[in-house]
């Protein structure tokens, strides 16, 4: 009896999880992948696919750094395993040959990429931007320095010394830097995190060669995609972005890619910049079991906002920064709740929840807590897409939608 007792109550509390938080399963590229591999159908191309895809839940916080890591050590397993097959028919030269022999090889055999893992650093775009605007806008240094303060931009400053990179060649592209200083880079750094307490700010990175024009980085060509999905030109549908992010995985044009990461840098930008508007005008409100912020219209990167995953890319980054400036211990406990209104569709707005910090798990309550809060206020929630943790309401509601939030979760 006691041993059916104790089943029950553990089967209530996993169905009460369950239900109660929102989650993310496993990528679908990787699903995807595997299902290629046990049809022997595999290639290194599909590989590459399904590293992009893993890599854009790590950043996005849809998955935790041990799933990411538990993925990686599969993704290094098969990238061996394709690496040693070989192309044995010579395409030039070769009399024995005939066409359908060469187009008969298999998709693994004739890959026209080459896929590399590595330690790499964990900063936003660098090698398509400059070292000193990569380390300003990526959320674990900036965080860490306060960048948006005059304090912790002298201490970044003092960082990029202690490194022994010349200023100079810091604000120019990172392709452009002296070769012994981007040979050097990755050990200097590594040497000094420890003493400046930069955590993940190296890491395993996978880089996809072509030729011996491009050299693209997984988690570049995640923010570059993301960014076209999420671009705020309205011109263009939907279903047209959908289409171009697409065609950003051709190696045949990556113009279309480069676009993108410009448009990366862009948001990027803005959420720095909006971050350090917040902190500085104390806009991070404590609503007793949450934080929340409301992002007014007359904003002027409000637009780039409009879009999940960039606002609980803000949203992370803006936890962080409050965090890291607060005195008080209980807000890493807290969650977070960001309200913004939606342009392209007025009258409407966007409200976005994550986790508290000292969580450390991509379980989101949110999803379930906007759903009810509708129904306790008779207002309809929207999820976007398929994060439930994001919601389209409308706009002249948020007053309402908060004391739902704080009701629901008192």
């Amino acid at each position: 009896r006691k041993a059916k007792r104790i089943w029950v109550e553990n089967r209530r509390k996993v169905l009460f999880e369950y239900s109660q938080f929102s989650f993310f399963g496993e990528s679908i590229a990787w699903t995807f992948f595997k299902l290629s591999w046990k049809m022997s159908k595999d290639s290194t191309e599909l590989l590459w696919l399904a590293i992009v895809g893993i890599f854009d839940m790590y950043l996005t916080g849809k998955i935790d750094l041990s799933k990411f890591e538990e993925y990686c050590d599969s993704l290094k397993s098969h990238l061996k395993r394709l690496s040693h097959l070989k192309n044995d028919v010579n395409l030039f030269g070769s009399e024995d040959n005939s066409v359908d022999d060469i187009l008969n090889i298999p998709l693994g055999k004739r890959s026209c990429i080459t896929i590399t893992q590595q330690k790499d650093l964990q900063l936003n775009l660098y090698r398509h931007w400059s070292l000193f605007e990569s380390l300003r806008h990526t959320m674990v240094v900036s965080c860490k320095f306060k960048v948006w303060n005059i304090k912790g931009h002298k201490r970044l400053l003092e960082f990029l010394a202690e490194l022994g990179v010349p200023l100079t060649q810091c604000k120019q592209n990172y392709s452009s830097m002296d070769f012994e200083l981007r040979k050097n880079i990755l050990q200097w750094v590594d040497d000094l995190s420890e003493k400046y307490s930069l955590d993940r700010i190296i890491g395993e990175t996978f880089i996809a060669n072509y030729g011996y024009k491009h050299r693209l980085p997984a988690g570049d060509v995640a923010h570059g995609v993301r960014a076209l999905l999420e671009s705020p030109a309205k011109e263009l549908t939907m279903k047209e972005k959908f289409m171009k992010a697409l065609d950003a995985f051709s190696w045949s044009n990556t113009s279309i890619l480069m676009e993108g990461i410009e448009l990366a840098k862009t948001q990027l930008i803005a959420i720095l910049k909006q971050v350090h508007d917040i902190i500085d005008m104390k806009g991070v409100i404590s609503s007793g079991p949450f934080l929340h912020v409301i992002i007014s219209e007359s904003a002027p990167d409000a637009k780039l906002f409009c879009f999940p995953c960039c606002l609980i890319v803000l949203a992370r980054y803006l936890l962080t920064a409050y965090i890291a400036c607060s005195k008080k211990r209980r807000v890493v406990n807290l969650p977070l709740v960001v309200i913004t209104p939606d342009l392209s569709s007025p009258g409407y707005g966007f409200a976005a929840g994550i986790p508290p910090l000292a969580e450390d798990s991509p379980r989101n309550l949110f999803g379930k807590a906007f759903i009810q809060a509708g129904q306790m206020m008779n207002c309809q929630m929207e999820p976007s897409l398929y994060d439930l943790s994001v919601v389209k309401f409308a706009y002249n509601e948020r007053s309402n939608l908060l004391e739902a939030l704080i009701s629901l979760l008192s």
